[in-house]
């Protein structure tokens, strides 16, 4: 079985990647910054996060939803 794999945009505060990390040391995390998405639109970084099979956490939940129902 795979592992869930996580992509945690900007508005995610840096805190809580840095605690998850710091816990779960095998847990697959990534960054927008990471991944090269500084200031993309909500729809790329969905786009970006279903290539690589990847779950967004973000706290953007007005806008991000919007554009995650779109897909």
């Amino acid at each position: 079985m795979r592992q869930v794999q996580y992509l945690f945009d900007e508005n995610c505060n840096g805190r809580i990647v840095r605690g998850v990390r710091r816990r779960a040391l095998t847990l697959g995390t990534l960054t927008t910054d990471e991944a090269g998405l500084q200031n993309a639109a909500d729809s790329r970084i969905l786009e970006a996060a279903a290539t690589e099979s990847r779950v967004v956490i973000s706290h953007d939940f007005r806008t991000m939803k919007v554009h995650a129902e779109e897909l």
